[in-house]
């Protein structure tokens, strides 16, 4: 195969695998924040404020959580066409 379309595939995955990780922190930080509404929320006795940041914040971590499915829905499209390109370059960043 012409090594255009190789390195095109292999920098297709390396994308493929940076929003996949900017994905993953993303629901992670939004995680923390949800966990920090529902216990304000707890305390509060559903104020006005309070239930308006845990709605604010409960469509973040939707919004995270389609974002998160679609890099793993990339990736897994990514695997099934170019097993070869995922090994190379997880041996490339492996090293």
């Amino acid at each position: 195969m012409d090594d255009r379309f190789r390195r095109s595939d292999e920098e297709r995955l390396i994308a493929t695998l940076t929003e996949l990780d900017a994905a993953k922190a993303s629901m992670r930080k939004v995680q923390v924040e949800l966990a920090s509404a529902v216990s304000a929320l707890a305390r509060s006795d559903c104020s006005p404020d309070c239930l308006y940041t845990f709605e604010t914040v409960k469509q973040a971590m939707n919004e995270a959580t389609v974002r998160y499915r679609r890099a793993v829905e990339s990736f897994n499209v990514s695997c099934q066409k170019r097993p070869e390109a995922v090994v190379s370059v997880a041996h490339a960043t492996a090293s």
